[in-house]
């Protein structure tokens, strides 16, 4: 019996989707442990200066991207037999964009009256930039083999691991730190480009095209403005408030922030998986695409609209299992905060899985730059006023104001119903608050943490019946045997 192709790729997107979350959380385990480590061993101050040191790499290797993994999967989606061609091509772009980074910050810093021991402490942490110009993941993403992803996070955050509990013992040893993640992270890209032209594609020297660069570079470039945008928005509010407020409301915000943003993870691991799908579908026939990604969209938005009310009530109980007492005031910015997974999903279902794979980068970039000055006026007005509340609620009206823009410039090319599955589902959870609203009323004397989780509880299984009188039973029921089945695969 043939296989039905639109199983085939649940049932891909679902073991992809597993290996990414997987090898994800693995990481950041290794990742956690890692910097507790370090932040023992070498004290505050040593602690403080690495951190200082990593800031200031973040900018750089958004200039090393400059939009180039999200490009080049895209590509390689669409046409996998130029895997060669794409892989090589990009990678030796990011070379050269990289010793161009690398040795304008180092020479920038060798001339600061810092000590010497600061001055290699940041030129070893910028090698780093080499490091991200040689790293294969967006090759394996276009190519939709994810395991590789999840294993390649899990042993570059493992031999980090291993090499810094091997090799650092005390604050003097603070320089050989980045040495020691660069030669890591070095050491596992050039064993995945091994395997990449070993199995996956083969190297000739016509494959070197560097009269494309230009072409691969203007179609990047847009994407590389929007991510620095995106950190615009994403870290202005944070900024702001440490100049107009005080540092503990820093805190408070940046302590429900965190939490926003690993819930916010787990939504961009699930469109890293889709967006190599879609990319190949949209290449190839959109009415097909289009039916794609309305099951898509409705089973994202199904699952992130309880998910902000679910947050929202039981705000209080994870911020104090998280932080504890002292932060019982990021409670209200993260009730805020958590509403953005509607207008994200909303916004990555007609940015990145439409007007991306379609090559409408200039549209994507349109609507962040919105976004990113709406951001900035709203910091402005509300943040003096209202503290970090006003900065949440400046947040969400950023994704908001986004989601729209996205959505009407992708209208004009794709069509994919979410008002009806959005309205379903945001019924179905306020039926489904109100039961559990009544659970924290009708027992005030229960103790805290049971109270909110069974609360909690309580949502989910009437939210859960209300899709199934609503009819989404068996839609839900059906990707779950796809996932499990994908699973056994």
């Amino acid at each position: 019996m043939k296989a039905n192709p639109e199983e085939s790729t649940t049932k891909k997107i679902a073991r992809n989707f597993s290996w990414l979350i997987f090898g994800e959380m693995l990481a950041k385990v290794f990742g956690f442990i890692l910097m507790v480590y370090i932040a023992r061993i070498l004290g505050s101050e040593a602690f403080g200066w690495l951190n200082f040191s990593q800031a200031f790499l973040a900018y750089l290797l958004i200039i090393v991207d400059s939009g180039f993994p999200m490009f080049g999967a895209r590509e390689i989606a669409k046409a996998k037999e130029k895997v060669s061609v794409i892989s090589l091509n990009v990678i030796l772009i990011r070379l050269l964009i990289s010793f161009i980074v690398f040795l304008s910050s180092a020479g920038l810093v060798w001339n600061l009256n810092i000590p010497y021991e600061i001055k290699m402490l940041f030129i070893g942490t910028f090698l780093y930039v080499f490091f991200k110009a040689f790293e294969p993941f967006w090759i394996y993403q276009g190519l939709e083999k994810m395991e590789y992803v999840g294993m390649m996070r899990i042993m570059q955050a493992g031999l980090n691991l291993i090499l810094i509990l091997m090799f650092i013992r005390s604050a003097h040893d603070l320089a050989r730190i980045p040495l020691l993640m660069f030669a890591s992270g070095m050491t596992v890209n050039v064993l995945y480009l091994f395997v990449l032209y070993r199995y996956f594609a083969s190297l000739k020297i016509d494959h070197f095209i560097p009269k494309e660069w230009a072409n691969y570079y203007s179609g990047a470039f847009p994407l590389g403005v929007s991510a620095i945008l995106i950190q615009v928005y994403y870290n202005l509010d944070t900024i702001m408030l440490g100049f107009m407020s005080t540092q503990e409301k820093v805190g408070l915000y940046n302590a429900a922030y965190k939490i926003f943003l690993a819930i916010l993870f787990i939504l961009g691991l699930w469109h890293s998986t889709v967006f190599p799908v879609i990319s190949q579908k949209l290449d190839k026939d959109r009415l097909q695409a289009a039916a794609f990604l309305g099951k898509y969209f409705r089973l994202t938005i199904l699952a992130c609209v309880p998910v902000s009310f679910i947050a929202t009530l039981v705000a209080p109980a994870i911020i104090m299992l998280v932080f504890g007492g002292r932060y019982e005031g990021a409670t209200i910015a993260l009730q805020i905060l958590i509403w953005n997974l509607i207008p994200i999903a909303i916004s990555g279902t007609y940015g990145t899985l439409i007007l991306i794979p379609l090559g409408l980068t200039k549209e994507v970039l349109w609507a962040v730059g919105c976004g990113a000055l709406l951001n900035v006026i709203l910091n402005f007005m509300l943040i003096p006023a209202y503290g970090f509340v006003g900065a949440s609620f400046a947040t969400l009206m950023t994704e908001i104001a986004v989601a729209v823009v996205t959505y009407f410039m992708a209208i004009r090319v794709l069509k994919v119903e979410f008002i009806g599955h959005t309205l379903k589902a945001l019924f179905g959870s306020m039926i489904s608050c109100a039961a559990a609203v009544l659970i924290l009323f009708l027992f005030p004397g229960m103790g805290f943490f049971i109270k909110h989780i069974i609360s909690g509880s309580l949502f989910l299984f009437v939210y859960l019946i209300f899709l199934v009188l609503a009819g989404d039973g068996p839609f839900l029921m059906e990707f779950a045997r796809e996932i499990l089945s994908a699973r056994k695969g």
